[in-house]
């Protein structure tokens, strides 16, 4: 990173803590009355609540300081997938596997989803439920909603659809707590992943992702279900790669994709044999044992779609297959 790109994140922060402090409170921001006049007008929630909650929001300026450097997008595979894959983790996956089996199975057969995958991901997300976040989450969704940076559009349609949630369900929106971005409960979902793909798994009549391990692990497994996760493949495969390959790859986010018959004419060896995948993602990654060359498969891609970076797939493919291997 040179000087002056580093000066220059350095002064978007600025101005960014500038515009909040210059707000006493989120219902002071300009856009707040337009706010509350779409929930009131098109949701149905009650005026005077959503100024007293606007009122009463604080802040948060961990919210901002964690958003900018994300562990998964800055750290290496080699610095990242240690913080999950290590025996205490494996271990703890085991025992969440073992209390849980019975849901997670009926979890992999319904939606297909393999319940060492589920297992994995909530591991990943919340330390197999243990640690759900400490952000309260309408301050973390209102703080970077109320910004001028330049993913405020899609915080603002979260805070919105977090508030429709706190209406729908009866909830104190400060009662609720998660991550400095904003996501929620065991599976750390969005408030609009929670709207679309949460599910009612124990059939209560409530979707309760935030204490209910039932709910949670129905939701996860929906979630990689409605992203087209196919049971009958694979997820990643180990490959060599000659000297002489010209095929871009994947470091840190799913951006290039090809046929798995065009990486082997370029020089790929894929070390197991599958089948022919139209598409499929090469991808280079920075490991405990220097550089390795994978290949994403679809279902890798789905994996990816819970949470954009290379290296949090793959790390959750790793604890996976230890968890996998130690039952």
């Amino acid at each position: 990173m040179t000087v002056s790109f580093r000066i220059f994140c350095c002064l978007i922060v600025l101005s960014f803590f500038s515009t909040l402090l210059s707000a006493q409170s989120f219902y002071e921001h300009p856009k707040a009355k337009s706010v509350i006049k779409e929930l009131v007008e098109d949701h149905g929630l009650n005026e005077e609540k959503l100024i007293q909650w606007l009122k009463k929001g604080q802040y948060s300026q961990s919210t901002v300081k964690n958003l900018a450097k994300p562990a998964e997008k800055t750290k290496t595979l080699k610095e990242y997938a240690p913080l999950f894959v290590e025996p205490n983790s494996i271990k703890n996956g085991i025992e969440f596997y073992k209390t849980n089996e019975a849901a997670l199975l009926r979890a992999q057969e319904k939606f297909g989803v393999p319940a060492t995958i589920i297992t994995a991901i909530i591991g990943i997300e919340t330390r197999y439920g243990n640690y759900t976040g400490k952000s309260i989450t309408f301050n973390a969704l209102g703080t970077t909603a109320f910004s001028d940076q330049s993913r405020n559009e899609f915080f603002m349609r979260e805070f919105k659809a977090f508030l429709q949630i706190c209406h729908e369900q009866n909830l104190d929106p400060f009662e609720l707590k998660g991550s400095y971005a904003g996501a929620m409960g065991i599976g750390q979902f969005m408030p609009t992943s929670y709207q679309v793909y949460a599910v009612d798994f124990n059939d209560d009549g409530k979707i309760n992702i935030w204490t209910d391990l039932e709910d949670a692990i129905g939701s996860v497994a929906n979630y990689l279900k409605a992203h087209k996760w196919d049971a009958s493949d694979d997820i990643v495969l180990r490959a060599t790669v000659a000297q002489n390959s010209k095929s871009e790859v994947n470091r840190a986010t799913i951006k290039v994709a090809t046929s798995l018959d065009h990486l082997l004419v370029d020089g790929w060896e894929v070390k197991q044999s599958t089948k022919s995948f139209e598409k499929v993602y090469p991808i280079r990654l920075d490991g405990e044992h220097g550089v390795e060359y994978w290949v994403g498969l679809p279902n890798f891609r789905v994996i990816t779609r819970y949470n954009h970076s290379v290296r949090y797939a793959m790390t959750v493919f790793l604890l996976h297959q230890k968890i996998l291997e130690s039952l």
